[in-house]
């Protein structure tokens, strides 16, 4: 999946950050949410993977891939679980399966 977005990437990393900001064709893309995607990608087709055999599969830099197991975490997309140790990325819940949560509610 790497060849088919990296060009795409490495074309918004090309362009000036002018254009980004006062042009009409804005991107959202970012290296980390690309990675952020792989993964998500990598888990529904694989399930509960070791960070470490994430890092292996994917063709990005180890830290690249950290930081955005470390983003799905913070959104809420993936959790992580300690055996001994290896760290485990689980795939939360479908949003359709998973209990809704009120977010104005006040704890």
């Amino acid at each position: 999946m790497s060849e088919v977005l990296l060009p795409m990437l490495e074309d918004e990393l090309r362009r000036p950050p002018a254009e980004a900001v006062d042009g009409h064709d804005a991107s959202l893309m970012s290296i980390l949410g690309v990675v952020s995607g792989e993964i998500l990608l990598h888990l529904e087709s694989h399930g509960a993977t070791p960070i470490r055999q994430l890092v292996r599969a994917l063709e990005w830099p180890s830290p690249m891939t950290t930081m955005a197991v470390g983003a799905l975490i913070r959104q809420g997309h993936v959790r992580a679980e300690q055996h001994d140790l290896e760290i485990i990325i689980n795939p939360r819940e479908r949003m359709a399966e998973a209990p809704a949560r009120d977010v104005w509610a006040v704890d």
